[in-house]
């Protein structure tokens, strides 16, 4: 009983550690080459320069409340795309998608922003500018 708070101690440092890592993988994924997605779009979309793409899983709670606003920017804006990990596993492991919901913004070609979790409408419609 006397090892109980160091063990919780140790797994609280072990899950903070793990989210650390996710958050930093987006901050040196900045400035990044894109991997290529244009093959994922329709051909009304592939001239465009600049990207909000949403990665995104069915079983996620955040994914789901984050959901109806990426549906609404994506109706409002060509640019927006969704895609379900479970179904493009290879383009979210390319971008180097560890967690759900990530949000990623290529403008160029290039990595801008890659963003774990859920965003508000504010911050998601300052992605789309």
């Amino acid at each position: 009983m006397q090892w109980l708070p160091y063990i919780l101690g140790g797994v609280i440092v072990l899950f903070a550690a793990l989210q650390l890592r996710v958050v930093v993988a987006g901050w040196r994924a900045r400035g990044r080459k894109a991997p290529d997605f244009q093959a994922h779009l329709p051909p009304a979309q592939r001239g465009l320069d600049r990207f909000v793409l949403y990665f995104y899983s069915p079983n996620c709670g955040p994914c789901r409340t984050m959901g109806p606003r990426i549906d609404a920017l994506a109706g409002q804006h060509a640019n927006v795309l969704k895609f379900d990990i479970s179904a493009d596993f290879e383009l979210a492991r390319a971008f180097g998608v560890m967690a759900t919901p990530t949000t990623v913004l290529v403008s160029g070609g290039v990595i801008e922003h890659m963003l774990v979790g859920p965003l508000s409408q504010r911050r998601l419609e300052a992605l789309v500018g």
